[in-house]
């Protein structure tokens, strides 16, 4: 998990991390993106369905 891609992707969607979420399955990655100040999500088993769920749950938590 290389900083400079979050960092990348970051400044070319013109993102604020503390305003973006990453959804990940591997620890290392979410605490890369946590280190940069993105809010995460560890997922086991990420597939589809989860992903989707998990992602409506966090939408939920910000709306509230």
């Amino acid at each position: 998990p290389d900083p400079a891609i979050f960092n990348h992707l970051l400044r070319r969607y013109n993102l604020d991390p503390e305003e973006t979420a990453m959804l990940d399955d591997s620890p290392a990655n979410c605490k890369t993106a946590a280190s940069l100040g993105l809010r995460t999500r560890r997922i086991d088993n990420a597939g589809p369905d989860n992903m989707l769920s998990v992602t409506r749950h966090i939408i939920k938590e910000r709306a509230l």
